[in-house]
């Protein structure tokens, strides 16, 4: 975030390798989050400039600004994840939503989950589940809630209690759910198929 560069190590040992991104390439300012796409390109969020930005995934070299939204009106774009139907789900802090954009083109389709959908009160991160469902965490309630992955209408509460402001999430190997608890300063580990606190 500070140095406006991706940087890259090895996956077995941790080792520095490079500085994958340079600074700015592209007019990337303040990276927020990252994904390689079905395609092999290396996708990065530049919450400065309210992009989405598209590098080779092997070189790093800028293609494209893939998705632009202007700034202003609470259209501040946040950590993002590519469905299995190919599109690219977004997430809208201040407005309380997640936007859905074709994964091919970068074109706007829909609000994917209306702002405030089952109670949505702050969405920090978010991810596809191993049912195919939507997980996205709820800053300011505490909670993590799910969505019906092909039409984001609210299903339930997947997870509550014992979290204080949740903002990372991913499924582990073995399929249970693991929240960073950023209000706490820990990590908990959650039933991947009910939600129950492990």
């Amino acid at each position: 975030w500070a140095s406006d560069q991706v940087l890259r190590y090895d996956g077995s040992t941790g080792a520095f390798i490079d500085i994958f991104i340079e600074a700015g390439s592209g007019g990337l300012d303040e990276p927020f989050d990252l994904a390689f796409g079905d395609d092999g390109k290396f996708y990065v969020n530049s919450f400065g400039t309210n992009q989405i930005l598209r590098y080779d995934g092997a070189s790093g070299e800028f293609i494209d600004v893939f998705v632009d939204v202007p700034t202003g009106g609470g259209r501040r774009l946040g950590a993002f994840e590519f469905s299995s139907g190919g599109s690219l789900i977004v997430r809208r802090f201040e407005t309380k939503e997640a936007l859905r954009y074709d994964g091919s083109t970068g074109v706007f389709i829909d609000d994917f989950v209306d702002a405030g959908s089952g109670g949505l009160d702050g969405p920090w991160d978010l991810v596809f589940g191993p049912d195919g469902n939507l997980h996205v965490t709820s800053d300011w309630n505490h909670q993590v809630l799910r969505y019906d992955g092909t039409t984001g209408d609210s299903i339930d509460v997947f997870a509550s209690g014992e979290m204080h402001l949740p903002h990372g999430l991913t499924f582990g190997p073995w399929g249970n759910l693991y929240v960073s608890d950023s209000g706490n300063d820990r990590v908990l580990r959650f039933d991947g198929n009910t939600g129950e606190f492990l």
